[in-house]
């Protein structure tokens, strides 16, 4: 799987995931830039001996960004 096609079937996940920590349009979009990098972190670190599926592996990959940077209290930049 290619890095476009990943974006595409996941950008739904980011969307979802940031708009629950996004104070401001501007939040919005900055967090869904860096869910898309952490998109393809996960890309890249994803282990398919593991049980769990891609889009489930993508999803904790995000959330863990997002909530480390909500837990530090600083602008996601």
């Amino acid at each position: 799987m290619d890095i476009y096609d990943t974006y595409k079937s996941n950008k739904g996940i980011i969307h979802k995931i940031a708009s629950k920590y996004a104070r401001t349009k501007e939040d919005m979009e900055d967090m869904e830039q860096e869910g898309v990098i952490a998109l393809m972190n996960a890309l890249n670190h994803y282990d398919t001996t593991q049980d769990a599926s891609f889009c489930t592996y993508a999803y904790t990959v995000i959330c863990l960004l997002y909530t480390s940077d909500a837990a530090d209290d600083t602008p996601c930049v």
